[in-house]
This record gives structure tokens, sequence and C-alpha cells, in this order.
């Protein structure tokens, strides 16, 4: 029994880089699967055929050091999720003795995030993945083909499959992606003004995004998300970003990356989803700004290097600007 966290989801342009690598003359033209995306928290279970456990992003919860009660939820309705994973088990003919698989999936609803239609809705996990890991080298885990048609929906329960729920299909030619650029505009415009998710329970508001995937064989996968300009952690100036934008100045790429909702999940880290934090659980505090600037800068670092490099822009001297703006951040905060 051990955490595995669910993989990092590319935008866009760091999968086009992606597939120009691998392919450096003629690309493939590919058809991409999408389902919305919840604004939630991440959760994962676990079973490895005896033993079931709870995850939050970063960490094993229980109900004693819970993640805006994931844990307590997934004890509550233990016995319902041991029979979806032996079903999954099953269907998939994974040899469960060597090794685990984890459902993941968004836990959303009331109290948990602000800003969408699904705020407004009783809490529920909603599944969207399948993970297997194997005991013995966890580098070779995989993830099942993610449609997951074992997951039934049970609305007594408040369990869902994102699968079950309306759907998006976009063609991409790699050789010319602008060409599907209007096609992902108009979905995500859609999305982001009314949630196909929250609609289907009579909720209309805004939505997060869209998850496109696409198996290129039974175990790999091509994944990127598109995101309303609402809930964007760097805000770009086009809603589709295909490539590096440039920016003129430091100051310039701090406005789009130090972003009120990057600043959000540095806080939802650090006080809600990982009990092993010394933060976990308490309030903020001036004294917590230099693990909200490592975070800041992790999370920067990770999803817009390649802008960075495109710009020129001085790692170092992004780094000063970026703690500047976010202890100001802090101390505005400790304030109130």
């Amino acid at each position: 029994m051990s955490h595995s966290s669910y993989s990092s989801i590319e935008q866009l342009r760091h999968l086009i880089k992606d597939v120009e690598y691998y392919y450096k003359e003629d690309k493939p033209t590919l058809e991409f699967y999408g389902t919305v995306k919840l604004h939630g928290t991440n959760g994962g279970i676990g079973y490895d055929g005896t033993n079931i456990w709870v995850q939050s992003r970063s960490n094993i919860i229980t109900t004693k050091q819970d993640n805006m009660g994931f844990a307590f939820f997934v004890e509550s309705n233990k016995t319902y999720f041991i029979e979806i994973m032996k079903h999954i088990i099953a269907n998939n003919k994974i040899d469960i003795m060597n090794n685990a698989v984890i459902l993941f999936g968004e836990w959303c609803g009331t109290g948990i995030q602000k800003g969408v239609a699904i705020s407004s809705l009783p809490r529920m996990f909603v599944g969207f993945d399948v993970k297997v890991v194997p005991n013995e080298d966890k580098t070779k885990s995989y993830y099942i083909d993610t449609k997951i048609p074992e997951l039934i929906n049970d609305f007594d329960r408040h369990i869902f499959n994102i699968h079950l729920f309306p759907t998006f299909n976009i063609t991409i030619n790699f050789n010319n992606v602008k060409d599907s650029e209007e096609e992902m505009n108009k979905i995500i415009t859609q999305v982001e003004k009314c949630c196909p998710f929250g609609k289907t329970f009579g909720i209309n508001g805004v939505g997060e995004g869209v998850v496109f995937r696409h198996y290129y064989d039974s175990t790999s996968r091509y994944i990127f998300k598109l995101k309303g300009d609402e809930h964007k952690v760097s805000k770009e100036k086009t809603k589709i970003v295909i490539a590096p934008e440039v920016i003129a100045s430091i100051n310039e790429f701090c406005d789009t990356t130090v972003t009120e909702q990057r600043f959000n999940q540095a806080r939802e880290y650090l006080y809600v989803s990982n009990p092993s934090l010394p933060t976990y659980g308490k309030t903020l505090e001036l004294s917590h700004i230099s693990k909200f600037i490592k975070w800041m800068q992790d999370d920067i670092w990770k999803e817009e290097m390649d802008v960075m490099t495109a710009n020129n822009l001085d790692p170092n001297l992004v780094y000063s600007e970026m703690a500047k703006r976010v202890t100001t951040l802090v101390k505005n905060l400790c304030r109130i």
C-alpha cells in the first residue's frame, strides 16, 4: 500500500512539442476524446486485492487526516468501492498479485471549490481514470483506456463516471494544429459558458474546461487540458495556446503566471490536501511565505519553463520578481 500520484496533464503547447520531437517530418493526425474537467480536488482510491486506501494528490489520507472529507466518504462507501475495483480488475484482466489499481477522480461539490456550476451540487466523487501500478517497478505504471464502463453511476451514493456525461471529439492534424483551433475554441467557450456536467443536474453555471485523451496503444496515451479563461492559472493572451507566447518583460511574465488561481492552488496544497505537511489544517501565517514561494516556483518552472526559454528570461530575475509578488499576496491576506 503506497501512494502513486495522478500524472500531470499537459497543456496543448507541451503536447505539440512532444509530438514534434518524436515525429520529425510527417506528423500524425489523431482523434481525441474529451471529458468535462471538474473543478474540485483530486482523489484516488487504491486497491491491491486485500487493502483499500485513499489518496489526495500528494499523500495517503485517512479519516483522521482527511482532504475535505474524501477519506470519510470512501470509508462510508468502502464495500461499494471494493466491488468497483474488483470489476475493473476482472474486466481488464489485471494481475492483482503483482499490481495495485488506483481509481482516480474528482472530489467536488459544495464547499470544495467556488466559482463553478458544480459548487452548487452536493459533494460527490466523479471517476475519470484508472492507473495500474506494478509492485516491483512503479516506473512501468500505465493507465487503462479511460472509458471505464464498469464504473456505474450511483445517484444515491453520489458516485459517478465522467465518461457517461457529455463528451467531445476533436481531430488534430499536428502538421497544422491551427486547423483545429476554431473547433477547440468553440468547445472550450461552450463549456466555460455552461458546464455540461452541472447542466445534467439542472445547474447552469461556469465550467472549468475539457481534458482530451488519445490512446495510441493499450497502455500509452497523449493527454492535454483546455481551460476557460476564468480557471487558467496563467493568463495567456489567447484562449487556445499552441506555442509559447511572446513576453516583453519579466514583469509581464509574472503578470500572467503569479495569478490568484495559482496562489489558491498553493493554499490548497499547503493547508488542505497534504496531511504530511506541517502547515496541514493550520491558518495562513507570515512565517509560511517561503513555503508559498517554493510551491509557486516549482509550479511555474514546471508549466512555464518553455515560455521563459523562448523569451530568454533569466530564471533568477523571474524568481526575484515572483517572490516579491507572492510575499505581497501573503501579507495582504494576513492583514484581512
